[in-house]
């Protein structure tokens, strides 16, 4: 189904809609119905946008918007298999995790890290924080040589705090796919920080947060 492209906005919904019901009239194909999904998604997009990216850019507005477009577009696509507030985290993290790839994705994510002072992705994994930038400088020293895409799996899931849905959805892979290639991911940087008690109970702190 196709709604066009208008220019979404985030405003407080009028009255509240059951989810089942806005979602079934939003599939019938009714506009007004569209708008009420982006009101209802939009303050969680907004959220996921700014938990992803860890900091403001210049395109955080337009991207916004592609979610919100993504999520009416796409709503056929969803089968109820989860909440719609889950389903709202997996088109996120896949609209803004695509647009980071056309840039070099784990330079990004370690750069993000960076500008942050090791600020963390969500309240739930604040003991994430104690991170200087000394340890994340050596941690990147010491990752740099594996494959890009196990690194940038093990940032998404241990540092970022991504679900392994949402790992799916952002690297384009099925769940089981993603699982695994979180797993081998894991085991490449233990490996690799072995020796390093520090950044060996960094490690493990971030591991015990997911």
């Amino acid at each position: 189904m196709a709604f066009g492209r208008p220019l979404l906005s985030v405003v407080p919904p009028s009255e509240p809609l059951d989810d089942a019901a806005l979602i079934a009239r939003v599939k019938a194909g009714e506009s007004s119905m569209a708008n009420a999904l982006v009101r209802r998604a939009g303050p969680r997009a907004k959220a996921q946008v700014r938990r992803l990216l860890r900091q403001r850019t210049p395109d955080d507005d337009d991207l916004l918007q592609s979610v919100l477009i993504e999520l009416v577009t796409t709503i056929d696509s969803y089968r109820g298999d989860c909440s719609l507030n889950t389903w709202i985290d997996r088109i996120t993290a896949h609209v803004v995790f695509k647009r980071l790839r056309r840039q070099k994705l784990e330079k990004r994510l370690f750069e993000g890290l960076d500008d942050s002072t090791g600020e963390v992705a969500s309240d739930a994994s604040a003991e994430r924080a104690a991170l200087t930038r000394s340890v994340l400088a050596r941690v990147r020293a010491r990752v740099a040589h594996l494959d890009q895409g196990n690194v940038t799996a093990w940032l998404m899931i241990d540092v970022y705090g991504l679900t392994i849905e949402e790992l799916a959805s952002a690297l384009e892979l099925s769940v089981a796919a993603a699982q695994s290639r979180a797993s081998r991911a894991r085991r490449e940087v233990r490996e690799c920080l072995r020796g390093d008690e520090e950044l060996e109970d960094v490690l493990s702190s971030w591991e015990a947060a997911s």
